[in-house]
Order: structure tokens, then C-alpha cells, then sequence
């Protein structure tokens, strides 16, 4: 079947299934156009029960909208592919954040065993216009665009891990505090762990820099 995304979401939401309001997802704003395909299993028997059966959802999706996701960043123009059963969801694509083009997936586990609960892992080129848009640090120490790959997992304990790794080659930097610059083309790399108690960061860990004249 192919229609509107939020015609989607409102199925897999339907009793007693409530997948949509698992994830936490508001349908105000949401837009976009989906190819879904439904797979139920069930016994053969006589007296079957709804909660014995079990459904699975694959989707294409494209032109999606998604207001809001994170730290009120917008998603926007997405398209990927859609996985989905009782176990959890998978999201794979391509979009814009906030305006800034990435690559993404997105897992969401819908019982309690596993550890991660939700993990986001996002691939994109972040320039001077994206930092700003973003509100991301840096914006007066670097000019240029910066490679970031992130990977964010929501733990079933409440804290979140965002794991952050920046190439940052193409962008000139300056850190007049170390007295230290770098000319853009020049070979340097980042990386550290933010650690967060429900909304609040609780701590940076695991800060590593490294570039040819940086001791």
C-alpha cells in the first residue's frame, strides 16, 4: 500500500500495537509519502486471539518531514528504507537536519532486553552555515567545513553516550589560547564522548585531538 507517511504511522500506532507512540513521535508537521508492506503471523487455530498476531512492516519513504526530533532540530527531505517488527524499528537514509544534508539510521528497540534503547548514528559535512544553524561549538575557533560522524545511544538506564569523531582537514582553525592554527588541507582529527543524565550532560570524556605540530 502507498500513501501519506502519517497514514502509516497512525497504522502501526493502532491497538494494540502503539509502535508510533513508542517512539515518541508527534504527528503534527509530519509529511512525506510511503510504500509500506504489512507481513501478520498468527497460529491456525480456532480461538485466535489479536494479541497472537504478529506483525512486521517494511517501507520505502520519501519526501519525509519530521518536525522537531532532537534538540528541536527539524528533519527534512529524507528517504531511506523502514524496518519494523515487535522487536523494534531500523530507519536507514539519506536527509536534512535542521538543513544540513546527512546520512543516517536510526534503531529503536521496543522491549526491554537489550542494554541501548534508542541509538542514532548521523554522517554529515558541517560548515560554517550548518554550525550556526545547528548552534554547535566552534563556530569562533573554526571557518570551513568539518566532517563529523555521531553516534548518540539512549540507554534503558535513563544516560545517553554521544560519541563524536571530527575530521577536521578542510577547516582552518584557531585556538589563540594554545597559540595554535591550523590552515585548511591540513591533516588534524577530533574525538570525545558527551555523557548525559536524562537531558543534562554529566560529563566529556575520552577527548583526543591530534594534527602534526599539536603536542
Amino acid at each position: 500500500m502507498s500513501g501519506p507517511v502519517r497514514d502509516a504511522l497512525k497504522l502501526i500506532d493502532s491497538k494494540p500495537l502503539g509502535y508510533t507512540s513508542k517512539i515518541g513521535i508527534r504527528m503534527d508537521g509530519v509529511a512525506g509519502d510511503a510504500a509500506i508492506r504489512l507481513r501478520f503471523a498468527f497460529p491456525l487455530i480456532s480461538d485466535l486471539k489479536l494479541e497472537q498476531v504478529a506483525l512486521s512492516a517494511a517501507a520505502n519513504l520519501r519526501g519525509v518531514a519530521v518536525p522537531k526530533v532532537v534538540r528541536g532540530w527539524d528533519v527534512s527531505e529524507a528517504k531511506g528504507n523502514l524496518a519494523l517488527d515487535g522487536r523494534g524499528m531500523t530507519v536507514k537514509g539519506d536527509g536534512k537536519l535542521q538543513g544540513v544534508p546527512v546520512v543516517f539510521e536510526w534503531r529503536e528497540n521496543f522491549d526491554d532486553a537489550p542494554r541501548v534503547r534508542r541509538r542514532f548514528e548521523v554522517t554529515g559535512r558541517a560548515d560554517d552555515a550548518a554550525r550556526q544553524a545547528l548552534d554547535l561549538p566552534l563556530q569562533e575557533k573554526a571557518s570551513g567545513p568539518i566532517d563529523a560522524h555521531v553516534v548518540a545511544e539512549q540507554l534503558t538506564n535513563g544516560t545517553s553516550d554521544i560519541d563524536v569523531k571530527l575530521d577536521l582537514a578542510p577547516a582552518r582553525l584557531r585556538f589563540d589560547e594554545i597559540a595554535w592554527r591550523k590552515a585548511a588541507g591540513k591533516a588534524a582529527k577530533a574525538s570525545f564522548v558527551l555523557k548525559l543524565q536524562g537531558a543534562g550532560l554529566s560529563s566529556l570524556e575520552e577527548l583526543r585531538a591530534n594534527a602534526d605540530d599539536l603536542d
